[in-house]
Order: structure tokens, then C-alpha cells, then sequence
């Protein structure tokens, strides 16, 4: 995977955005503080938001190019997004959510199915209830199958662990690993917790006041000093399992 964001300008009003970035990880957290503009990279990653200027290619796709006028709509970028709210269907039941997807109901290739999402996921015993009878990791979980059926080529991710507690928090980590494992697609993660993304990578991209201020190593970024005000005060552990099956 390969994901390049040239000399990207985009501005709201009089407050400006600038990114400029490569990516080549299979899974990349993007940190900062909040209104850092994390959440804007990933509107204009997908096409929701146009930028004044700059390139976006990806796997040496261009998806968006000021030069010559080149910008893929959204519904044509093949991109995923789970965004912070789900943004569920209301009426509609978890299976009809699932369904509502264009792409798995236009058929073309078998490899991600919707008994295999439901499968994946654990949902099945959700099917036939309504978003507003879900729990917030269950409604998460929904989302992330409802993106996946569309069968994107990149998955986007808004604070996907906004407003989970810790066990749901580490249910979710689960989850995505399971999806960038089985189906080899490519994440890319907004969080404000530093450590969850650490869970998942240590590939990362740090933005603040609206622009990209360093990205690759998390170690290499931490020694080089790039990033030093954003992530030096975090404590953070490294946790691994363990088993043990006798003792010498």
C-alpha cells in the first residue's frame, strides 16, 4: 500500500490545512490534539472535502490533482469510513444496515461475503434489532461491517474508540486487526488516545494546528524530536500476552 498526500492545501474560511505526507504501513494511527485538523485529513482522503491544491495518489491511483483537475469522487475512490457518531440508519434493522451497501449489493468478487462480516464480527445475534437497542461497541462493530461489505481498497477510522470504555476499547483493537490480517486491507486511524493506536501500530502520522508535523517510527519520531510537545508527556506501556507451559 502506498498512499501520498502532496503539498495538500485546503482552508476553511481563513484557517488553513496543510498536508504532505507518504504512507506505506498497512496500518497507520493519526494522532494529535484535538482540532489538530486529524479529522479533516481523512474528509479530504475520501473525497468529502475538496482541497484548494496540491495531489493525493493512491497505489499510484490519482485520486485528486489540482494541476490537471482530477478529483474522484467519493462514491469512486473505493475508500471505507467509520466515522465517530456510526451514522446508522435509525429505521432500519442491523441486517438492512449491513445490506444498504452499493457495493455488496452490486456483487463482484466473493472474498468479503456478509455471512463472513457477520461471522467476523459477532453479530449475528444483532441482526434483526434496531441501532438505538445496540451498545456503543455493538453499534461500532455494525459500522465497521457496513464499511467492510462495501468492499474498500482503504478503511478510514474517526475515534473509533471515542466513548468505550476499556474492555470495549480493546474488543474494537481486536476487531481491526482481525480485518487488516484476513482481508489484507489497509487502516488508517484517528485517535486521541495514543495508546490504543500503539495497540494496533507503530507507524504514525502526528498533526497539529492543521497541518502534518512529523509521520513514520513512533520510536523514530520520539527520538528525533519532531513531535517532542505532543507525545513526550505520554506514559505509556508496552503490553504483551504470555503463556507459560511448565517450568525447568
Amino acid at each position: 500500500m502506498k498512499l501520498q498526500l502532496s503539498n495538500i492545501i485546503h482552508h476553511y474560511g481563513s484557517i488553513e490545512f496543510s498536508y504532505n505526507t507518504t504512507v506505506t504501513s498497512s496500518i497507520t494511527g493519526i494522532y494529535g490534539p484535538s482540532g489538530a485538523g486529524k479529522s479533516t485529513l481523512l474528509t479530504i482522503l475520501c473525497g468529502i472535502e475538496t482541497p484548494k491544491s496540491g495531489k493525493i495518489l493512491f497505489n499510484e491511483k490519482t485520486l485528486y490533482n489540482s494541476e490537471n483537475g482530477v478529483n474522484v469522487p467519493v462514491h469512486k475512490r473505493n475508500i471505507g469510513v467509520v466515522f465517530q457518531d456510526n451514522y446508522l440508519f435509525p429505521h432500519l434493522t442491523v441486517k438492512q444496515n449491513l445490506l444498504y451497501s452499493k457495493a455488496y449489493k452490486n456483487g463482484g468478487g466473493n472474498h468479503i461475503t456478509l455471512d463472513k462480516v457477520i461471522d467476523l464480527l459477532n453479530i449475528e445475534a444483532l441482526l434483526y434489532k434496531k441501532p438505538k437497542q445496540l451498545s456503543g461497541g455493538e453499534r461500532q462493530r455494525v459500522a465497521i461491517g457496513r464499511a467492510l461489505l462495501s468492499k474498500p481498497e482503504l478503511l478510514l477510522f474517526d475515534e473509533p474508540f471515542s466513548n468505550l470504555d476499556r474492555n470495549r476499547r480493546k474488543e474494537i483493537i481486536s476487531y481491526l486487526l482481525k480485518i487488516n490480517n484476513r482481508y489484507k486491507i489497509p487502516l488508517l486511524i484517528v485517535s486521541h488516545d495514543l495508546e490504543d493506536i500503539l495497540r494496533l501500530t507503530n507507524h504514525l502520522i502526528i498533526v497539529d494546528q492543521r497541518k502534518i508535523v512529523a509521520s513514520g517510527n513512533y520510536i523514530d519520531i520520539s527520538e528525533s524530536g519532531m513531535a517532542r510537545d505532543i507525545i513526550s508527556h505520554k506514559r505509556l506501556l508496552n503490553v504483551f500476552d504470555a503463556w507459560f507451559s511448565g517450568y525447568n
